[in-house]
């Protein structure tokens, strides 16, 4: 062992890895050291420290470099930027993982925890071995199916979807859970284990009416044509026109008195453009009714 009052200068030992074993091993740098156990404590205690720290720069740098890799792709490809961003929550949940399992057994063998100290906790006849043994199955039952979600295309991020009594945008796809984020901004996050039923409402239209008031002395047949024409005017400037005759917009009467009639106006909508699109779709009726149509 390396000491003080070996022929060796001090200097010339810290240089060696011998000196840097010795003293994480037993804390003896020095002869006659009574303070060993408190040495070798403090120089675990700052590997560990330095362990969390390297594992925390580690997952960093590999998000951004994902981050990165992906833009690349998005950039070269005609791949969807929404499956893009799934797949950059997926790896970064799995490398992440990765890493923070290999920091935990780092930490373990440097407390001086070995492979054969290890082996009896984790067997399948200890407590430990049977709580880790039940809490891997709804691990890997959540992992399994967030690579069918990924494989299935089942939904993205950045999709507004439900999942049970959640409904909310998409903003990442881990490999163990589903982030939502509902209107009011709140976040849900759902095992991917317990996601049975989906109901995603980002692919295709979604149903959007509107109740307009007409004035019992307006030409019906006119109105009706005008607030037609009106609803197709704002689905254009908003890129949401009707592909299909099935989505144009509809035009029914719904009630009418001695002053008024009240028709529904029916469109199909992208969710994420609906209140968008409704709300200048009531200007634009506010504008045409003035004053040929009698818009009540």
């Amino acid at each position: 062992m390396f000491t003080l009052f070996a022929d060796t200068p001090l200097p010339m030992q810290v240089t060696t890895p011998e000196f840097w074993h010795a003293l994480y091993a037993t804390g003896q740098f020095g002869k006659d050291n009574p303070n060993s156990i408190f040495v070798m404590l403090l120089v675990r205690a700052i590997v560990i420290a330095l362990i969390l720290i390297g594992t925390a720069v580690l997952v960093t740098l590999i998000a951004r470099i994902t981050r990165r890799a992906l833009d690349v792709v998005a950039q070269r490809s005609e791949h969807s930027r929404q499956r893009l961003a799934t797949l950059y929550g997926l790896l970064t949940s799995a490398f992440s993982y990765t890493i923070y399992f290999v920091a935990v057994l780092l930490i373990l063998f440097t407390c001086g925890v070995s492979w054969a100290g290890l082996a009896p906790l984790l067997g399948a006849a200890s407590v430990l071995g049977l709580a880790i043994g039940f809490g891997a199955q709804k691990l890997v039952r959540d992992v399994i199916t967030g690579l069918f979600i990924l494989g299935e295309g089942q939904f993205d991020a950045g999709e507004w979807v439900t999942i049970g009594a959640v409904t909310g945008m998409v903003e990442e796809i881990g490999l163990r859970v589903t982030r939502l984020r509902d209107d009011q901004g709140r976040i849900y996050l759902i095992a991917n284990g317990d996601i049975t039923q989906v109901f995603n409402a980002s692919r295709g239209n979604v149903r959007l009416a509107v109740e307009v008031s007409l004035q019992r002395t307006a030409a019906l047949d006119t109105a009706l044509d005008a607030v037609r024409a009106a609803a197709i005017e704002v689905l254009r400037a908003n890129g949401a026109a009707p592909t299909r005759d099935a989505e144009a917009p509809a035009v029914l009467v719904t009630a009418m008195d001695a002053a008024k009639v009240t028709v529904r106006l029916v469109l199909w909508v992208p969710v994420l453009k609906k209140d968008a699109i409704e709300d200048a779709l009531r200007r634009r009726l506010l504008e045409v009714g003035e004053p040929a149509l009698m818009l009540a």
